[in-house]
């Protein structure tokens, strides 16, 4: 069996950029003979109904549902709830890439407990992930800052790309859905290049 990577979206950003990976270059990670496996690790709701992923792990838990501020001591609990439905799910492969925006609720603390079980099964573990942008406030960017630590702790490579680069270069004029779509492709093609890199 030859490399097989784990492209893994963590969250809405990192959902959301798998998608757009699936849909525009996967077909070109393929083609220079790398295998890759998608999964998909979020909260429910429609973003994860609608992915493409061969895999979806919907972290559910009746003590956190519809609950935008869990402590972490919760979620934490929440988390480990799916560990081994996670480890199944990356079992067998030689590489996993994790996709996530650090700052929010799910990237921030999944994206990190994603690299740990990639860690424990022994291969490389690469991450792409997006810090706040500015105006999002202070609260957000420590959250970010304190996950991107513990991301590292995990992974063997992280690629930061902040919220204040991505905004310097959104095209003002466009629309909302434009500028989040130019964003995502771009996010994408970076994460095509860490798969082959893997």
């Amino acid at each position: 069996m030859g490399k097989v990577t784990a492209v893994v979206g963590v969250g809405g950003m990192g959902t959301r950029v798998l998608e757009v990976f699936t849909q525009k270059f996967a077909k070109e990670v393929v083609a220079t003979g790398s295998s890759v496996r998608t999964m998909v690790v979020n909260r429910p709701q429609d973003s994860l109904n609608q992915a493409k992923a061969q895999e979806k792990i919907a972290l559910t838990c009746p003590d956190i549902e519809g609950d935008s501020e869990v402590d972490d001591d919760r979620w934490q609990e929440a988390l480990s709830l799916h560990a081994g439905q996670i480890r199944k799910a990356l079992d067998g492969t030689s590489a996993v890439v994790v996709l996530a925006g650090m700052g929010g609720l799910t990237g921030s603390s999944a994206a990190p407990f994603v690299a740990e079980i990639g860690k424990e099964l022994g291969v490389k573990v690469s991450a792409l992930v997006t810090t706040p942008i500015p105006f999002e406030g202070e609260k957000r960017a420590q959250k970010a800052a304190a996950a991107h630590a513990e991301l590292a702790k995990f992974a063997d490579q992280v690629v930061t790309v902040s919220g204040a680069e991505l905004l310097d270069k959104a095209d003002l004029d466009a629309s909302l859905d434009q500028v989040y779509g130019k964003i995502d492709e771009e996010l994408a093609a970076k994460a095509a290049e860490l798969i082959v890199s893997a």
